[in-house]
Order: structure tokens, then sequence, then C-alpha cells
């Protein structure tokens, strides 16, 4: 299968979280809960803080997991550069 082109689009909605909360798997649909941690400063709050729900992510299991993996792979350390050899090579 050809994977189709990529079209970005500036207007898309952006969210942050600090926390995927709670992940869930049914009738092969992953969904991440996404929350970020807010104090609550309303006249009846105490301040304290608390996780909030800010946005779940829905996609199928199979593209959660290539997505899950792919961004380990980019977030792990490079591997490390290998040991030069101890004998110069040389050339005859």
């Amino acid at each position: 299968m050809t994977i189709p082109p990529f079209r970005e689009n500036l207007a898309a909605p952006e969210t942050f979280a600090d926390d995927g909360a709670f992940v869930s798997v049914q009738n092969g649909l992953a969904t991440i809960t996404l929350t970020r941690l807010i104090h609550d400063n309303s006249p009846d709050g105490d301040g304290q803080p608390v996780r909030a729900v800010v946005g779940r992510l829905t996609m199928p299991a199979a593209g959660m997991l290539a997505m899950a993996n792919g961004v380990v792979a980019y977030l792990a350390p490079p591997a490390p550069a290998p040991e030069p050899t101890s004998q110069p090579e040389t050339i005859q």
C-alpha cells in the first residue's frame, strides 16, 4: 500500500497535556485521555492542584501502537559511536 502524501493544516487545533492519564482499547480503537495539572482558584476552590481532562485521542489500535513505537524511537538516546580500532589501517 502506498502512503498518501502529507498535507499540513496550520489551522489544526493544538492541545497541551501533562499526562496521558488513561488508555483504553475497545472494538479495535485505542483511546488516550489527556490531562493537565491545574489549580482550582475559583471562589469555591481551595487552590489545590487537580488533573483536568483536556482532550481524548482515539485512533485504530494498530495506528496507536505504530505511533507509540515511533515516539519511543524518536526520544531514545542516540547509539554511542563505535570504538576506533587499535591498529590503524595501512594501504599497501
